[in-house]
């Protein structure tokens, strides 16, 4: 299993804590997982790195569906 699978199945499990457990909430909690793409820039200017990120989330605000992992292809 890849990385990403991995922390993946982990969120999982959480939200799968969380709604087993709903004592610790006072409203009823639903979840979604969602990606976004991240790009990530670095500039170097008078012996100075310099980064900077930026993140795209289109549809309103609300990420991406995500139907197969980015890394390895797995169907989720």
């Amino acid at each position: 299993m890849c990385a990403f699978c991995e922390a993946y199945e982990t969120q999982k499990k959480i939200y799968a804590f969380n709604n087993q457990h709903p004592e610790y909430y006072f409203e009823q909690t639903f979840y979604e997982i969602t990606v976004a793409m991240v790009t990530r820039v670095w500039t170097k200017s008078k012996g100075k790195a310099h980064a900077g990120r930026s993140t795209d989330y289109r549809f309103r605000g609300l990420g991406y569906k995500l139907n197969y992992c980015p890394e390895c292809g797995r169907k989720l």
